[in-house]
């Protein structure tokens, strides 16, 4: 079923979404449907949401005075400098926000290398505890800011490439940099109506863009400031306005003075060269900052030491953080709000029960997404289908912000078969009640006969974080988490293997080999047919060749199933030209095509590819028998990674070295959602 991206969210204006399972291979049987108590009152520690607390990750007093117990700096706490995050993790915390003091580096054209190993080494605890950092650089703490733009750039590009390589753990970057405490304040560089000002600011967050991957989202302090980024009245760049629309997607909002009083201490107040806007103008720029897809940015921050519109009833803090889809804000500071939030009893509304106001936004900041109800099949065969589809609702006052993959898992206990769901996109549940279309997968051929648990999986998307249960989405019902496994169980009993006599048939596979006879026969056996004799070197899987028909017969070489959307051409589906498929994308598009046979006999997976620019390899991810990796991040043999090029080129992944199940492959899917804006075109896909 070919849908576009958009239409699987606006076009089904349900109350939830509807998530059924069902046998889709020779019909549905004895399919049945469960609804699913919800958890109205838990406190989730769902990672990437909620409060954040307060430490130093740089705790080598060598580089930074505020981890040296007998420096003069204010706010020295031994606490900070705790690498278990004992007192975040107490809290129920599963954000730490840490600056990056640079005072001492301003006039430096290299930040040491003892400050970037140190830092190196902070990212390497923040994973070893299951947590993940909001993370700011600044070069004052309290004053005026002088650092040069020259310096700027260069300390970025030094910060970006130790947070490149920890990206796993990293939530998301404050823009730091400029200004007193980095607030992009007090400083050079910081006057809103100066143009030439404005110009560094361009370019200090394009570097903070280009030195950080696009799975790593950017706050930055004002309002003003982010429209003269993301949507300026006219480019005052010499070089040029060029960040691409995935940059500017990447672009959120925190308010260092959420609630002071209605102007937030300032924060809604700056005008600039762009003109004269009213406040609610600029607060209202900040209710609608979605994606250009529709998701959520992210939003947060902290208070001030001032709760001037921080009313005791706990109605404002409610109504601002729903506007605004708060996803997390700092629980240290300041005590004069937090205390208040803590002591106000709020009465039971709707869903929500009766609680303090700082519980309510403890259980609300980010995403609360709950289960429904769900419809699946009894039992299944190996090698059927399975068609996923549920009621789900997203309490909380944001969707997940950062990209999250899906999976269903059937699991007996021994075996274990992780199934994905490449066209789902769990930033697509806004807050509200959504529905989707049914999603289709297979099940491998080789899963082994019994009654197994199964269980939606929302993991990490970095693969390493994978197996971490503390990484993946907890939803907000009871009885459903496996805690140990980190997947919400649908249900225990699903039967795989021999059922009725009505079960839905298996997809078609080679028949095994007969027994030997007793003695010998007397005659030679007949030569076989010439009509997967398999090829004697490979096993196209498609090489789009018009037979069959692409997309209209949905099936590719081996007569599985094979579909796409969300791309610019042939509604959606890509288009076949001169034998090849050509996929046209501006981060947006998936690809699916199953394979449903064993591959053991195989070594490699074979793409046949070029692109309009070359460099594609890191526009889109490619799943295969449990392992989804960014095309650029598979490692090929000698230990590189793939280039598309311009030119033609068999680029040719080792599957077991990539983890890949050869024995239960699966579906062979292509994601599309990294930021990208260009055309890869398929000449052929095999294994050899």
């Amino acid at each position: 079923m070919l849908l576009s991206r958009s239409g699987r969210v606006s076009a089904f204006v349900a109350f939830s979404l509807l998530v059924s399972l069902a046998v889709a291979v020779g019909g549905v049987a004895d399919a049945q449907t469960r609804t699913y108590t919800a958890d109205f009152a838990t406190v989730i520690a769902n990672p990437e949401r909620g409060f954040h607390s307060r430490y130093e990750i740089i705790n080598d007093p060598a580089v930074n005075d505020w981890a040296n117990s007998g420096a003069s700096v204010p706010g020295f706490n031994p606490d900070l400098l705790d690498r278990t995050f004992a007192r975040a993790k107490a809290n129920g915390n599963t954000l730490i926000h840490s600056y990056l003091h640079l005072d001492n580096f301003k006039t430096a054209d290299d930040l040491p290398q003892a400050l970037l190993d140190n830092l190196d080494s902070g990212l390497d605890a923040i994973r070893a505890a299951g947590m993940k950092i909001v993370f700011r650089p600044t070069y004052v703490w309290d004053g005026w800011s002088d650092v040069t733009e020259a310096k700027i750039l260069r300390h970025i590009g030094q910060i970006g490439a130790v947070l490149t390589a920890n990206a796993d753990v990293v939530m998301h970057l404050e823009a730091g940099y400029l200004g007193a405490w980095g607030e992009w304040h007090t400083g050079n560089y910081a006057d809103p109506f100066n143009q030439d000002h404005a110009a560094t600011r361009y370019r200090v967050i394009k570097k903070i863009l280009e030195t950080t991957p696009d799975t790593i989202p950017l706050a930055m302090r004002y309002p003003i400031f982010i429209k003269e980024i993301v949507d300026p009245t006219s480019c005052v760049v010499p070089e040029g306005c060029a960040l691409t629309q995935a940059q500017k997607d990447r672009i959120g909002f925190h308010n260092d003075c959420f609630l002071s009083d209605y102007n937030d201490m300032g924060t809604y107040d700056n005008n600039s060269w762009m003109g004269w806007f009213f406040i609610e103008q600029k607060k209202q720029w900040m209710y609608d900052r979605q994606t250009s897809t529709g998701h959520n940015t992210i939003m947060g921050g902290e208070t001030c030491n001032s709760d001037g519109y921080n009313d005791a009833a706990g109605v404002n803090v409610q109504a601002e953080m729903a506007k605004l889809n708060f996803t997390e804000i700092n629980e240290d500071y300041a005590a004069v709000n937090t205390d208040k939030w803590k002591a106000t009893q709020l009465a039971a509304a709707g869903n929500d029960p009766a609680e303090t106001a700082f519980t309510r936004i403890e259980r609300k900041l980010g995403y609360r997404l709950r289960l429904v109800s769900a419809s699946f099949s009894d039992s299944v065969q190996p090698g059927g289908q399975l068609t996923f589809s549920a009621n789900l609702s997203n309490d909380g006052w944001s969707g997940p912000v950062k990209r999250r993959p899906a999976f269903l898992v059937l699991d007996d206990g021994t075996h274990r078969y992780d199934l994905p769901l490449p066209a789902l996109d769990p930033r697509a549940w806004t807050p509200g009640d959504h529905s989707v279309p049914a999603q289709t997968v297979t099940v491998p051929s080789n899963v082994a006969p019994g009654t197994y648990a199964l269980a939606l999986w929302l993991p990490d998307q970095a693969t390493n974080l994978r197996s971490r249960p503390e990484y993946a989405i907890r939803l907000a019902n009871s009885g459903t988490w496996n805690a140990t496994k980190g997947y919400n169980v649908l249900a225990g009993n699903l039967t795989v293997g021999p059922c009725a006599p009505t079960c839905p048939s298996p997809s078609p596979s080679p028949s095994p080999s007969p027994s030997p006879s007793p003695s010998p026969s007397p005659s030679p056996s007949p030569s076989p047919s010439p009509s997967p004799s398999p090829p004697p070197n490979g096993l196209v899987l498609d090489n789009f060749d018009g037979s069959p028909v692409y997309p209209s017969a949905y099936l590719n070489d081996l007569g599985k199933w094979t579909g796409a959307n969300c791309f610019l051409d042939g509604g959606g589906s890509g288009t076949v030209t001169s034998g090849a498929l050509q996929l046209r994308y501006n981060n947006c598009g998936w690809f699916g095509s199953d394979v449903g046979v064993e591959l053991t006999s195989k070594t490699y997976l074979v793409v046949r590819v070029k692109g309009a620019s070359g460099g594609e390899q890191s526009h889109f991810n490619l799943g295969l028998g449990g392992a989804t990796k960014l095309f650029a991040d598979y490692t090929l043999d000698g230990g590189g990674h793939p280039t598309i090029t311009t030119s033609y080129q068999d680029i040719k992944i080792p599957m077991a070295a990539n983890g890949i199940n050869r024995q239960g492959p699966g579906q062979l899917s292509m994601g599309f959602w990294f930021g990208g804006n260009s055309t890869v075109t398929i000449d052929e896909i095999r294994f050899e």
